[in-house]
């Protein structure tokens, strides 16, 4: 292998292992998050979902460098960066890397849109609760001190 695609494997390497460093970080929010809407501590809740934003924007930054870096890469090899992938060849270590983080991204993204549907529906099952609790008060609202008409 060239030593420049080699370069270019390795640099890809780098980005997807902060990318799921990333990812590792909006996981365990995840379980926070359903730890913190079962105890009701929404507001906790919403500064994690804060801070998600924050990494989810890093990992954008890095999804646009792994772009430039594959787009690179294509350009050095001679193929469309869509073929890219298919093309190197997983017998070297380089590129055998690159592919394990890939499947390690992938896994770790699977894992988040579980959580996050977990998130969800536990959101959801909180405010139909925060729902009744609004309805409750109302009713209490309507009640009539003794001799009011």
């Amino acid at each position: 292998m060239r030593d420049d695609v080699a370069a270019g494997i390795r640099e890809l390497c780098r980005l997807y292992d902060r990318k799921k460093a990333l990812l590792h970080r909006l996981l365990l929010g995840e379980s926070d998050k359903i730890h913190y809407l079962k105890s009701e501590n929404l507001e906790r809740v919403s500064s994690i979902l804060i801070e998600d934003d924050a990494i989810i924007n890093e990992i954008d930054c890095i999804d646009f460098d792994i772009a430039q870096n594959e787009e690179s890469l294509s350009g050095i090899i001679g193929v469309p960066r869509r073929d890219l992938a298919r093309l190197l060849d997983e017998n070297e270590p380089p590129a055998r890397e690159l592919a394990m983080r890939r499947d390690e991204i992938r896994a770790l993204l699977e894992r988040l849109l579980l959580e996050r549907n977990r998130l969800r529906e536990a959101m959801q099952s909180a405010s139909g609760e925060i729902r009744r609790h609004i309805e409750g008060i109302a009713r209490i609202r309507g009640l009539k001190l003794p001799g009011e008409e």
